[in-house]
C-alpha cells in the first residue's frame, strides 16, 4: 500500500505535470492492487497490462446504474477478456514487481531504464526464492541471512520528465 501512497503524495506535494489525467498501470501485480481509494482522486484510472495471468480481469462499473447493470464483456466462466487491457505506452506510472526475471508478457519493467524512472522502491519477500521455513519463522539472524528478496517499485515513465522522490 506505500507504493500507491506515494502517488498522494507526489500529487499533494505538486511534483506532476499538469495532466487531466494519469494512468496508473499493473500487469503481473493486478491482484495487489488494494483499492481506486489507493488513488489521489478521480483523475486517475487503473490500467491493467497483459501478463500470464488468462483469467478475466475485474472492471470499473457503469458511470450510471452502477451495480444495478451487467457490464458489457463480462462472461461467467472467468475466461479472459481483451478489452481490459491497456497499451504500456499510455501508462504514465506503473507498479512493478522486480525478482530478476522476466516472461513475454511480464516483463522486467524495473530494468527497462530508458523509459521509466524509479520513484519508490520497497522491499519485496520473494516467497519462490526464500525457504518455507524462513517465511513461515522469524529467527533473528538466520532469518536476515536467508530471506530473498525482490522490490516492488512504482515506476514512472520518463517521458513525464519529473524528478523521482528516491535518492
Amino acid at each position: 500500500m506505500d507504493t500507491y501512497m506515494e502517488l498522494s503524495k507526489m500529487s499533494a506535494e505538486g511534483n506532476l505535470p499538469t495532466l487531466n489525467y494519469f494512468n496508473i498501470c499493473v500487469g503481473k501485480e493486478w491482484y495487489r492492487f488494494p483499492s481506486s481509494f489507493f488513488l489521489p482522486n478521480d483523475r486517475w484510472t487503473l490500467q491493467f497490462l497483459k501478463s500470464e495471468f488468462r483469467g478475466q480481469l475485474p472492471k470499473y462499473y457503469a458511470q450510471s446504474d452502477g451495480t444495478s447493470v451487467i457490464p458489457d464483456h463480462m462472461n461467467n466462466e472467468n475466461k479472459e477478456e481483451v478489452t481490459r487491457y491497456g497499451n504500456v505506452t499510455s501508462c504514465h506510472f506503473l507498479v512493478d514487481l522486480d525478482v530478476g526475471e522476466s516472461t513475454e508478457f511480464e516483463p522486467n519493467y524495473s530494468a527497462q531504464v530508458d523509459k521509466w524512472v524509479l520513484v519508490k522502491v520497497i522491499p519485496f519477500l520473494d516467497n519462490l526464492k526464500t525457504s518455507k521455513w524462513v517465511r513461515s519463522f522469524y529467527i533473528p539472524y538466520i532469518w536476515e541471512k536467508n530471506a530473498v528478496f525482490g522490490s516492488y517499485n512504482l515506476l514512472q515513465a520518463r517521458k513525464m520528465r519529473v524528478q523521482p522522490s528516491i535518492p
